[in-house]
């Protein structure tokens, strides 16, 4: 076995090629993109936060000091690495006898970068370290918990199986916190099936944005743009 010791006089990965690496992972994803990146020097390290949750402004009289001091909150978050694995083989003979010669190489490399982009979405969104079975899409979501079950315990709207419509909208942003909803990067992060949906729904309409929702037209139900993100569940 080759260990990373053996690769301290040469053959390292190095930031510059980390970087490369993962601007390609995001280039091939939807969500990715946006989500916030941070690089990883070991294994477990902490994440700072800060914010103000309370108003800092009061009233006073003149040559008034009234004491009250505001502060900042603090809180960290703790990243543990986790580690994935994407292995594939090329023979020699594969190297010699492909019709692209040297460039096959670096094509297989691009075709599995693309997929491994699919794979950490997928993983993102769907993990779940409950899964069991040896499929591939099983030995890849039980490495963590996605987002699908992390934000379990946020602001949900059940919906009780009710078709798309502007109401489910409505009240989703009635349940979001106050400070989040002006925020210029809010988007709806919506499944194939319910951004079709709501096309068709917009269509029905006999204006311009219905005949614009036919064309496949970018929506934004209540001002909010609408993503579609394949992997996310229907």
């Amino acid at each position: 076995t080759i260990a990373t010791s053996d690769l301290l006089s040469g053959g390292l990965l190095n930031p510059l090629q980390q970087t490369q690496f993962i601007t390609l992972v995001k280039k091939f994803s939807v969500l990715l993109p946006m989500s916030r990146f941070i690089r990883m020097p070991r294994p477990l390290m902490d994440v700072d936060k800060l914010w103000v949750g309370e108003p800092v402004t009061e009233s006073v009289d003149e040559a008034t000091d009234t004491g009250n001091l505001s502060r900042a909150k603090f809180q960290r978050i703790v990243l543990r690495a986790q580690k994935l694995r994407s292995a594939w083989n090329i023979t020699t003979e594969v190297l010699q006898g492909n019709i692209e010669q040297n460039e096959f190489e670096q094509t297989i490399m691009n075709t599995m970068v693309e997929r491994i982009s699919t794979d950490m979405e997928d993983l993102a969104i769907n993990g779940d370290v409950s899964t069991v079975g040896t499929s591939p899409s099983d030995r890849l979501l039980r490495r963590l918990n996605g987002w699908n079950l992390q934000t379990e315990g946020a602001h949900i709207v059940d919906a009780k199986g009710a078709s798309i419509q502007k109401g489910i909208f409505s009240e989703r942003k009635r349940r979001m916190p106050k400070q989040y909803k002006n925020d210029p990067g809010l988007r709806w992060r919506v499944g194939d099936a319910i951004a079709t949906d709501w096309a068709d729904v917009v269509s029905d309409r006999g204006t311009i944005l219905g005949d614009a929702a036919l064309q496949g037209a970018e929506m934004a139900p209540l001002g909010t743009p609408m993503v579609r993100i394949p992997l996310i569940p229907d």
